[in-house]
């Protein structure tokens, strides 16, 4: 790019500690007497997360930015991503 660029990569296990209970007895305000159960998904307790990024300096104090992440877990896995520009004044 003809500048110094940051690129990073990183790796991560990470394990959940403490409730793992995936349900809840939900109700109205209105109507407290009328209570329904909800079951979320049973998801694993250890996950891999796996992160990728570049930055690049643009003029004296602006970068231009692009991020990926992934959570990896058993019953439950996500992905997200960011492309921005950041401004340091």
């Amino acid at each position: 790019f003809g500048r110094e660029a940051l690129a990073e990569l990183r790796v991560n296990a990470a394990q959940d500690l403490g409730d793992r209970r995936g349900e809840a007895n939900v109700g109205l305000l209105g109507n407290p007497g009328l209570l329904q159960r909800v079951r979320g998904a049973k998801v694993g307790r250890t996950a891999v997360q796996i992160g990728a990024g570049l930055s690049v300096p643009v003029g004296t104090r602006g970068t231009v930015f692009v991020d990926g992440n992934a959570d990896i877990r058993n019953g439950a896995s996500s992905l997200n991503g960011s492309i921005g520009y950041r401004y340091d004044f």
